[in-house]
């Protein structure tokens, strides 16, 4: 079974047997829409049918630079120890000396 399908399943059955962690979500979700006076109704739209709704997924911009939060960084690292190397990251969004980037970077180690 897809997650899409288990994820219909799940919030049309009102929770199920074999997730407690779906379980423990589709009850949240079915408290907000009771509390919200709200029926829901789940139905699985195939990719190629749900154009708009995946456009920004089967679009890929390479000019976008994103990362993770420098604190949520720093929190996670102190927790863990920090990494030797960063990858898919490039010159603007490193957190390591040493990173890889998907296109070649100055900066950036390679490896083949």
């Amino acid at each position: 079974m897809s997650d899409n399908t288990t994820a219909v399943a799940y919030i049309n059955n009102m929770g199920g047997i074999k997730s407690m962690g779906c379980n423990a979500i589709v009850f949240e979700i079915w408290s907000w829409a009771r509390a919200s006076n709200i029926w829901l109704s789940a139905a699985h739209i195939p990719g190629v049918a749900n154009v708009i709704a995946d456009s920004n997924s089967r679009n890929f911009s390479h000019s976008s630079e994103w990362s993770i939060n420098k604190d949520i960084f720093n929190t996670i690292t102190n927790y863990l120890g920090k990494p030797d190397i960063d990858l898919f990251a490039t010159r603007l969004n490193n957190k390591t000396k040493k990173f890889i980037s998907w296109k070649p970077d100055p900066d950036g180690c390679f490896y083949y």
